[in-house]
């Protein structure tokens, strides 16, 4: 499909004639007779070239139609995609069902953390996204919805991710971390948050990469103070996450089938997106924003950790089709307690800053693993009484594999092992979901 898209672009802009300028000749020229000058004027003569004139323009037009039909192809493959049930979601709440099975004995211990900042600053930033995609409308920018399904589908989606979120925190009688409640599971915040990045991702996705991906950084920031603040365990915030993206995807969806394409501004293939998958297959210098969990080193003499949520941005500069050179910045934190003084825990924060080299391969079109080493440094605080900040070194590898899709952005996952020389945390793994946004 790449390499038909390619060549009908290269049609357009190489032998494309408007309709005007085939008929308007093709009329004339069929009807355009050369007489001989004979005495029989019977006869008539046809000039070879104008008929070779209108051969050349009938296949012009052939190519144009060759063009519409796989452009048409393309983009009812597009508005397909844009009507059937999204999946992303799901793998949130696969992360936090793993992690409540794995770590269940860290999150039912007796330890108590202390209240940090302010729950109505969190949802200030957790309803962000959606107030940028009505802004965004009302400023006139094209959305992918009309307005009747951005109001249905937004509405419905905000429903379900507050009402299953309200009625599993109530089934479910869980405590917070810092014992403010019995409710903890799952965090309505991160519902709220991701709903609301997942619509604004929907409806404005189309016009630039950096609108998804900010989306996404608002829901994680969101995420990461929630965990910060003590109010949830890793867990109960990707339940939340997933449960809020699903719910949207599932709106959308349940609106669709009600209202049909016409409820949906058909997507288009723009001359962006053909830049944005050549670049990607030749040389995809990129700029990424990456989130995850990080895990290992859970426990160190008497002190033991919960698992670790961690989010930051990542530059890949590509010298070549193959090699790039990397700089990444990344934010983790986690809650610890000390099995000697388990009545009260704390909370460690992790500043990671390296550089590295990346070597990638093309797949397929459209799909690339890479390969990858790095060194750097990483800043550590805790809260823990008696306790300083500290610098180490730090060193790695890793894997990943993303794709590019019918999204602006290139999406993906990182698999690194990271060592620190420190007696604290020292070995850590770390899985990453990558949203790509190639420049």
């Amino acid at each position: 499909m790449i390499v038909k898209i390619v060549n009908a672009i290269k049609y357009i802009f190489e032998e494309t004639l408007s309709l005007k300028k085939i008929l308007m000749p093709v009329v004339g020229l069929i009807f355009f007779l050369q007489p001989c000058h004979s005495q029989d004027h019977s006869v008539v003569v046809y000039d070879s070239t104008y008929m070779a004139e209108i051969e050349s323009l009938m296949v012009q037009a052939e190519k144009e139609q060759v063009v519409r039909d796989v452009l048409g192809d393309y983009e009812k493959g597009m508005l397909k995609y844009e009507m059937s049930f999204h999946i992303d979601g799901v793998g949130e709440l696969l992360r936090g069902g793993i992690d409540s099975w794995r770590r269940k004995g860290f999150y039912k211990n007796e330890t108590t953390w202390h209240q940090r900042g302010n729950s109505y600053i969190d949802y200030g930033l957790a309803f962000s996204p959606l107030a940028a995609t009505w802004g965004l409308k009302m400023l006139g920018v094209k959305s992918r919805s009309t307005t009747k399904r951005m109001i249905a589908a937004n509405s419905l989606a905000l429903g379900l991710s507050v009402g299953v979120s309200s009625i599993w925190k109530r089934s479910v009688e869980e405590p917070r971390p810092n014992k403010s409640g019995m409710h903890g599971m799952p965090s309505r915040h991160s519902a709220v948050a991701f709903s609301c990045a997942t619509i604004l991702h929907r409806e404005y996705g189309h016009v630039s990469p950096f609108i998804s991906v900010g989306a996404y950084s608002a829901a994680t920031m969101t995420e990461i103070m929630r965990l910060h603040n003590n109010d949830h365990w890793v867990k109960d915030i990707y339940v939340g996450a997933g449960i809020g993206t699903v719910a949207t995807n599932l709106s959308y969806f349940i609106v669709d089938k009600i209202m049909g394409k016409k409820g949906v501004n058909k997507p288009k293939l723009t001359m962006a997106d053909m830049q944005r998958v050549m670049k990607y297959n030749l040389q995809p210098t990129s700029l990424s924003l990456v989130s995850g969990i990080e895990s290992g080193s859970n426990h160190d003499g008497t002190d033991f950790y919960g698992t670790t949520i961690t989010a930051g941005l990542e530059y890949s500069y590509f010298v070549d089709s193959h090699l790039a050179i990397e700089g990444m910045g990344r934010y983790a934190t986690t809650q610890g307690y000390d099995e000697s003084q388990p009545a009260m825990g704390y909370n460690v924060d992790l500043l990671h800053f390296d550089v590295g080299a990346k070597y990638s391969w093309l797949l397929s079109p459209g799909t690339r693993f890479a390969c990858r080493a790095f060194g750097g440094t990483r800043y550590m605080n805790s809260t823990k009484n008696n306790t300083n900040s500290e610098i180490r070194p730090e060193c790695g590898i890793g894997a990943g594999l993303n794709l590019i899709n019918k999204e602006k952005y290139a999406a993906g996952v990182n698999f690194d092992y990271v060592h620190a020389f420190s007696k604290k945390m020292s070995d850590r793994y770390v899985v990453n979901a990558v949203w790509q946004i190639i420049l």
